[in-house]
């Protein structure tokens, strides 16, 4: 995948599954209106990536939605279909975006091997999806996952889980 589309792809990616991390969250400070709300992620870029999450425009990602999102970002990453993220497709992300990447799965930010596979990319995704699900009804709304990095700082969890409930 070239230009355009994978910068499309690493920014779903960063948007929607590392921006609702729940494999691995530092806690912050409070964000000020209109800066990041995860690194390298502006509301307005999250929202950007929240719509082409929701395919159906509903102003809802569901499940599907989500599993479709997440599999169009591994298709990105993946770029010479192997069926692993190796150490080379990690260093041609920009450094913020493969630091995020591997944080979240709980990974050392620094650490390009083993290479990633997508049983571990769809367990961390999932657990992120059930940790931005607020009121619990399997959908994402836009609201939560623009309060989930507010959420996280205020809402104690056991490491590498989602929110307690």
């Amino acid at each position: 995948m070239k230009g355009a589309a994978m910068k499309r792809g690493w920014q779903r990616w960063i948007g929607l599954c590392i921006a609702c991390a729940g494999a691995q969250v530092h806690a912050a400070p409070p964000v000020a209106p209109g800066a990041a709300l995860w690194p390298g992620v502006s509301p307005s870029e999250a929202r950007a990536a929240f719509d082409a999450a929701d395919l159906n425009h509903d102003g809802r990602i569901t499940l599907a939605e989500f599993h479709k999102d997440v599999l169009r970002a591994w298709q990105a990453l993946d770029r010479n279909r192997d069926g692993v993220i190796d150490a080379h497709e990690l260093q041609a992300l920009p450094q913020q975006v493969r630091r995020a990447m591997l944080e979240s799965l709980g990974r050392s930010p620094d650490a390009l091997e083993p290479p990633i596979r997508f049983a571990e990319v769809v367990a961390a995704r999932m657990a992120a999806f059930e940790a931005a699900d607020a009121n619990d009804d399997e959908q994402l709304s836009l609201s939560e996952v623009l309060g989930y990095p507010d959420r996280m700082r205020r809402t104690p969890r056991e490491p590498g889980r989602g929110l307690s409930r």
